[in-house]
């Protein structure tokens, strides 16, 4: 049994204590007036898309009828039993990468130097890279910002949704890494972090880069803003709406507030991390759920497998405990999915338990579509559509 309680305070996340625990695996959950979790039971609603034998494959969801499949040959777009559209690409992907946000989604191969985007209404454009794609963001209106390799160095490209470049960074100083990217939804800046291993305490770097033509003209290598993290490790970014940067390092989750009219950031506020974080997710709301991992040395406070929901404010929306292993968390629009032990619970995007579901099969990836009764599982068979049974 799994306990959930809500709280309307200013929460801080402190230390997980890591207890010893049994083979079991059991989410602790409970909600205001409920006894129990609602347990769902779904059902095949026809049959189900093949993945070839061998090949990798992975599904994204926006919150609407179809959902989208990777192989390892192609992307399909799944609606109404059958493939709307399907678009080969140029070569196998060995090992796809799948990011989207709302109805954009990006992929490459693991390593690979060819990034798509697609739309619903199919591919949108294949950029091609003379190395090896580090990692890439998608933002709500289609932007992608990629990090690439790029000689010695790294390049990190804002991407307007039609494939053309906005902004292109380079960086070759020795040592330092880029680490993530995001575009703001306006499309108005692009926010860098870096990992630098040059001193013998290793910092995290932010960047804050115009994407206008017009305004780079006036900031040296278009950067109107830069703070130093000291003794804090690869920072994560995440935009939100109104220009909420969120920066997520090991150490600490803090807001900035960004302005490219007047070229700012002002911070508003930080909070330490006693645990690390093993999974993090934004919802278009701008709800922010953590997934905590193992507590650092000398930290006391929660136990192993915490998950937190937050206001784009930090105040603290609900709790809920998984045990002992912390979930992995996809987001569907407003919606959280949390993956553990092979059981899967959806919540809204006030922490709020709408349903937990063990599939009978090897699952990997579970997720709602237009309505939380209806979800596309992808397992050991394949991809599938299921309805709610009760």
């Amino acid at each position: 049994m799994a306990k959930v309680t809500k709280e309307k305070s200013y929460g801080k996340i402190v230390a997980l204590i890591v207890l010893a625990v049994s083979a079991a695996v059991y989410l602790r959950l409970s909600l205001p007036g409920a006894d129990a979790p609602d347990r769902a039971n779904f059902a095949s609603e026809g049959a189900a898309y093949p993945i070839p034998e061998g090949e990798r494959a992975g599904i994204y969801s926006y919150g609407a009828k179809g959902f989208y499949l990777t192989t390892s040959e192609g992307m399909e777009y799944c609606s109404g039993g059958k493939p709307a559209w399907s678009a080969p690409y140029e070569y196998s992907l060995k090992e796809p990468l799948l990011a989207g946000n709302g109805k954009y989604v990006g992929v490459c191969d693991t390593g690979g130097t060819q990034f798509y985007l697609f739309s619903p209404g199919g591919l949108m454009y294949k950029r091609s890279y003379e190395s090896k794609i580090l990692s890439f963001y998608i933002n709500p209106k289609g932007c992608a910002a990629v990090i690439a390799k790029e000689g010695e160095g790294s390049v990190i490209e804002a991407l307007n949704p039609d494939g053309e470049q906005m902004n292109a960074y380079h960086s070759v100083s020795p040592g330092v890494f880029p680490t993530s990217a995001d575009i703001s939804p306006d499309a108005a800046v692009t926010a860098i972090s870096f990992l630098d291993v040059n001193s013998s305490v290793p910092s995290s770097k932010v960047l804050l880069l115009y994407n206008d033509t017009e305004q780079r003209k006036n900031a040296a290598n278009g950067i109107f803003y830069q703070e130093e993290i000291k003794d804090e490790l690869a920072a994560r970014l995440r935009f939100l709406s109104g220009g909420v940067l969120l920066v997520l390092t090991e150490a600490s989750l803090s807001r900035l507030d960004v302005s490219a009219d007047s070229g700012s950031a002002r911070d508003a506020w930080k909070m330490p991390l006693g645990n690390s974080v093993e999974s993090f997710a934004v919802s278009a709301s701008g709800s922010i759920a953590l997934s905590l991992g193992e507590p650092f040395p000398g930290k006391e406070g929660e136990e192993a497998g915490a998950l937190r929901f937050y206001d784009k404010n930090l105040n603290l929306l609900a709790s809920a405990d998984f045990y002992p292993d912390p979930a992995r968390l996809e987001l569907v629009k407003d919606y959280f999915v949390a993956g553990s032990g092979g059981k899967y619970t959806l919540f809204n995007s006030k922490g709020r338990l709408i349903w937990e579901h063990r599939p009978a099969l090897d699952t990997k990836t579970v997720l709602p579509l237009e309505n939380p009764g209806v979800i596309a599982v992808l397992d050991e068979r394949g991809a599938r559509v299921m309805k709610r049974g009760n």
